[in-house]
């Protein structure tokens, strides 16, 4: 774990939080520049991630964005093939071409 200091793009405070990460992971990360942050810190969740990217803290995106509610992104199901795809019960279907 280390103290991991961001300045945040709307507030442009500097704010820090702790994550379960190396010094030496994130001195990579923030060289290389080209890596997604999911890659490369599959460990940490969203609230997390954004941190690293941003520097907002959850309390400041609640503040300006709302509450985070389970994200809907208004389709029926997940594709996973154009004649295929998983609906929200996690069923599988097929479609006829």
């Amino acid at each position: 774990m280390i103290q991991v200091t961001r300045q945040s793009v709307i507030t442009r405070q500097m704010n820090t939080m702790e994550l379960p990460i190396s010094q030496e992971h994130l001195d990579i990360y923030d060289t290389v520049g080209d890596i997604l942050v999911q890659d490369a810190f599959p460990n940490l969740d969203k609230e997390q991630r954004e941190f690293l990217i941003s520097g907002i803290t959850p309390q400041e995106w609640n503040e300006t964005f709302g509450e985070d509610e389970e994200e809907d992104d208004g389709c029926i199901g997940e594709w996973t093939h154009p004649n295929q795809y998983i609906d929200d019960n996690d069923s599988y279907h097929e479609e006829n071409e």
